[in-house]
């Protein structure tokens, strides 16, 4: 993840300052962006002192192409310079107002009140995107409070995701289950998600990607088959299809993606003839989640839920138990392997979805209790809806359900009325679920991505 940062000095007030008063400033830039190379890859595009600086640092920043743009100025400055810096790059804006006195001095001369006035700079920049109707977000934070500290590293994060998703490239492999509507999103739906980049993969690619796959031994297959291979005893037909689904992965730079493996791609496919429940689990412990049945919006959900928290199963609400108070939470034998409970994750046949040349191989486990949250996204009118839950997976699951499960605790409301909720809000019926709580994250989403959230 890269990050550009960017801070701004003004030297009008110089005459009437202590000596040490740029020298003090220049230093508390310096801090903050220290501050933030603990977390991420951070280049500095400069502590801007004029309009010329700003047009500088634009060209610094279009050689670069930053996930995100820290502005972090040092003092009251005009916000101008910065925008300067920001006019041709499209990358999403974090300012940081980097507070760096806990508590003023109860005698406080005009010099004194000078010195700490991040905060007035801030605000003139905030003022400009606002006129342009640029998205951006604001974190007031203490480099020396790491409270405060993490929510502006969760805040860069979650912004850095917006932009990763709309450069990503996904692949659709099989289209979507007819009848399956609440799963579709549309070239021009994607297009104003921000999401252009899907290409569609036809069966005779795939088909040769197989065969190109039988042909090698499996000492020559992709890494992280063979190493599934070695671990889980997967073998066969499943195996080759990981292999091929991997090569096809990098030769054309996905980032994620879905099959539908209920048609004349996988299942009915004389030449694959089983389900890529495999295939789909080895590509997503690689941090290139993908979905079934064709549902792109949630392979989206998947590699928002996967960059923010390095977990990202793809599941769905299978029934709320009304007695216990949590709901069900299953897949059909595709699953992320970070997800699972110690000990638990199995390759087994998938004998609930065979094809024509047999069952196919998926993997089973139980979800690791703890902290979690529920994402789904779909088109929705002119734009998109994200709905998202933050609650519990609990120490339950059923080893013959046949794939990845758990139960889900909702934090904010019975699991009836919780229920109702997540169907009043429209998604589709595949969810993505994240690691830990998203609600920091998940607002930052919807600044960026102009989402409508529910949260549940």
């Amino acid at each position: 993840m890269s990050v550009g940062f960017l801070s701004a000095y003004f030297s009008m007030y110089e005459a009437q300052m202590e000596p040490d008063f740029k020298s003090s400033r220049l230093h508390a830039a310096q801090r903050a962006q220290e501050a933030l190379a603990a977390h991420f890859s951070v280049t500095n595009l400069g502590i801007l002192q004029s309009s010329f600086d700003g047009e500088s640092a634009a060209t610094q920043m279009r050689a670069i192409d930053p996930d995100c743009v820290v502005y972090s100025p040092s003092m009251v400055a005009p916000g101008e310079w910065a925008m300067r810096a920001l006019e041709k790059c499209d990358a999403p804006v974090v300012v940081w107002n980097a507070i760096q006195i806990a508590e003023l001095p109860s005698q406080l001369s005009h010099a004194q009140s000078t010195v700490n006035t991040s905060t007035v700079g801030c605000l003139m920049l905030a003022n400009l995107l606002s006129r342009r109707e640029r998205p951006f977000c604001v974190v007031t934070a203490s480099p020396q409070d790491p409270a405060q500290m993490s929510v502006l590293v969760r805040t860069i994060r979650a912004a850095a995701a917006t932009r990763r998703l709309r450069k990503a490239r996904f692949l659709r492999i099989g289209g979507v289950i007819p009848g399956y509507d609440d799963v579709e999103a549309s070239d021009d739906e994607l297009k104003r998600l921000g999401v252009a980049a899907v290409l569609t993969i036809g069966p005779v690619e795939l088909n040769d990607y197989v065969h190109s796959s039988r042909s090698v031994s499996p000492d020559e297959m992709d890494p992280f088959v063979a190493q599934w291979s070695k671990e889980f005893a997967a073998h066969g037909p499943s195996l080759e299809l990981a292999d091929a689904l991997c090569r096809l992965v990098r030769d054309r730079n996905a980032a994620g993606g879905t099959v539908n493996c209920h048609g004349p791609y996988f299942r009915d496919n004389d030449v694959i003839g089983i389900p890529a429940c495999l295939a789909v689990s080895v590509l997503t412990a690689q941090n290139i989640p993908f979905s079934c049945t064709g549902d792109l919006p949630a392979a989206m959900a998947l590699f928002l839920a996967k960059f923010l928290s390095g977990r990202a199963q793809y599941c769905e609400f299978y029934t709320p138990d009304l007695t216990n108070g949590h709901v069900l939470l299953a897949a059909g034998g595709e699953g992320d392997p970070a997800w699972a409970a110690d000990g638990t994750l199995q390759v087994r046949a998938n004998e609930l979805y065979p094809g024509v040349r047999g069952p196919g191989d998926g993997v089973q486990f139980a979800l690791e209790p703890g902290r979690a949250t529920l994402l789904s996204m779909s088109p929705r009118g002119g734009g998109w809806r994200l709905a998202w839950a933050t609650g519990v997976i609990d120490a339950k699951s059923h080893a013959d359900l046949g794939g990845p499960n758990g139960y889900f605790r909702f934090d904010r409301t019975p699991v009836e009325q919780a229920t109702s909720e997540w169907l009043q809000a429209g998604t589709t019926h595949h969810h993505a679920l994240a690691r830990g709580d998203l609600d920091i994250e998940i607002p930052i989403l919807a600044t960026f991505l102009t989402l409508d959230t529910v949260r549940v």
